[in-house]
């Protein structure tokens, strides 16, 4: 089905008082697996959203994400808890922005690298209120690039999951550097492996996540890489996620890229940049990425037609890994 079949489905189960909603997540650290949400749980995310956004009767919402992941399903449950008008579109990287005159939509952020990229649709995002964006980290570049635009938007810069019924933490980058926990969320650190640790109305216990992080006094934090993606080269570990946004801010290649570890008989794992072919990093001077860590440097530079994204159009760095490991790149 798509986006606009869902959505008729998902209103008519709603109105008719349906209770639980089947879910898949997004398949970013392995396959997807089916979520059950709760009603009630879902309409305190949408209620704890239209807080933070101060969201008025004249506002609507322009959805361009997939209504089968959780980032567009709540913009749905969103649209008819706070009682305002929803467009629906289809799925897109490059998202056509002037058929709206929507207040507020979300993006993920590769979905604002190519709008930033394009001179038209660039200058729509200034029209909307509010912009949240969520999905994957965000690099500095894109940004600088966004509080360049001179407007009255507030980008929101969303941490969450499926399980958490979309996001439970928020920044508005202009000026917030850390995610702040909505109140009703206690957040700590697992000590065993300093990943994030949260508790909400919907949990009856911490539930642990694989995010690693940094946890401040007022409830906010720092985001510094998945677990699951931690390269351990030489014993050194090191967050890809974090270099990726360096090479991203700087060199603003053309194509994806991704950092991974790849087997090393002497290392266990080295670092690997991976990029697509419609660029060259041969020759690329590396040094500013000393800056983050003296192991950051690439020790393999891999070139393939194409760096796969799973449905939410996330880099699918399980299936890249195992495409390059078959092809004992």
């Amino acid at each position: 089905m798509n986006n606009l079949e869902i959505s008729e489905q998902f209103k008519n189960d709603w109105k008719s008082g349906k209770e639980v909603f089947e879910i898949e997540t997004s398949g970013s650290t392995g396959p997807p697996k089916l979520i059950y949400l709760k009603r009630e749980w879902m309409i305190w995310s949408a209620k704890k959203t239209g807080e933070k956004l101060s969201v008025q009767p004249s506002d609507s919402i322009f959805c361009t994400l997939p209504l089968t992941k959780i980032g567009g399903l709540m913009m749905l449950v969103r649209a008819m808890h706070w009682n305002i008008p929803i467009e629906i579109v289809q799925p897109s990287l490059l998202p056509n922005l002037a058929q709206t005159d929507a207040t507020i939509t979300s993006f993920t952020p590769m979905q604002l690298n190519y709008l930033l990229k394009d001179f038209e649709m660039q200058k729509h995002l200034a029209k909307f209120k509010h912009i949240i964006i969520g999905g994957g980290t965000l690099s500095e570049n894109i940004e600088n690039e966004l509080n360049k635009l001179g407007s009255e938007t507030v980008f929101w810069h969303s941490y969450g999951m499926t399980e958490t019924y979309s996001h439970i933490a928020l920044r508005n980058i202009k000026f917030e550097e850390r995610f702040k926990a909505f109140e009703d969320i206690e957040v700590k650190i697992n000590p065993q492996d300093l990943c994030l640790m949260y508790k909400a109305p919907f949990t009856e216990t911490y539930f642990c996540t694989k995010d690693i992080v940094e946890i401040f006094s007022d409830k906010s934090f720092l985001f510094k890489g998945r677990k699951d993606f931690v390269i351990n080269s030489g014993g050194v570990k090191l967050f890809p996620e974090m270099i990726e946004t360096l090479i991203n801010e700087k060199l603003m290649p053309n194509g994806n890229i991704c950092i991974c570890g790849m087997p090393d008989p002497v290392f266990g794992e080295i670092l690997t940049l991976v990029h697509e072919k419609t660029d060259d990093f041969n020759g690329v001077d590396f040094g500013f990425l000393l800056e983050y860590s003296k192991y950051a440097i690439p020790k393999r530079i891999l070139s393939v037609d194409k760096i796969p994204l799973n449905q939410s159009n996330k880099i699918d760095r399980i299936k890249l890994i195992k495409t390059l490991k078959e092809r004992n790149m």
